[in-house]
């Protein structure tokens, strides 16, 4: 069964959260693993190799580990270390968009750790060049995340606070307006509106 025949609501999250499996599956197996989480991780430190081996990269790995174990408590089915697209998908629509906190749990947590490791000078806030490097990290291209920066950045100050980039990945997850800037933060994907 694929996810648009599944689809009775929440169309616009789901379509967000294919796109977040995809960068996630980086072989590009059909599958992601604890290995694919514990890949994303180094692939963050290796981006910060001054934080390697302090407080804030103890904070990610334990963080991104602790989001594997509850994405496959409740996805794996089958118990066998694989969690499909359809299962993630399904995932996130019923413990973040159908459940009251579920951000606050599972991503906010995750978010906070990445950030904490890539402010490195303790601002507090991301720049266009930071916030470029970060979400090259998750498979971003630099063109989409210069367009992302751009949108969220509604002051215009050519900063992005943490609390902003909270606030944005609480509406990736969550905002089913195709008009949220967003909706863009890990680049397009396929349902987006042109």
């Amino acid at each position: 069964m694929t996810i648009d025949s599944q689809e009775t609501g929440h169309t616009l999250q789901r379509h967000k959260a294919v796109k977040r499996f995809q960068l996630m599956d980086v072989d590009q197996d059909g599958h992601i693993t604890r290995a694919d989480y514990e890949n994303l991780i180094q692939r963050l430190l290796d981006a910060y190799p001054a934080q390697q081996g302090t407080p804030a990269a103890d904070r990610l790995r334990q963080s991104y580990l602790k989001l594997w174990r509850a994405l496959a408590y409740s996805s794996d089915a089958d118990g066998d270390g694989k969690v499909t697209q359809e299962e993630f998908v399904n995932a996130v629509i019923s413990g973040l968009v159908n459940r009251s906190g579920g951000f606050d749990r599972a991503i906010k947590p995750v978010a906070q750790a990445v950030l904490e490791l890539a402010d490195s000078d303790g601002t507090q806030t991301l720049s266009l060049p930071e916030f470029t490097k970060l979400f090259e990290t998750f498979g971003v291209s630099a063109e989409e995340a210069g367009q992302s920066f751009k949108a969220l950045d509604v002051n215009g100050d050519g900063q992005l606070t943490s609390e902003e980039i909270i606030a944005a990945n609480h509406a990736f997850y969550l905002s089913d307006s195709p008009a949220d800037p967003a909706n863009l933060l890990f680049g397009r994907y396929s349902a987006e509106p042109t």
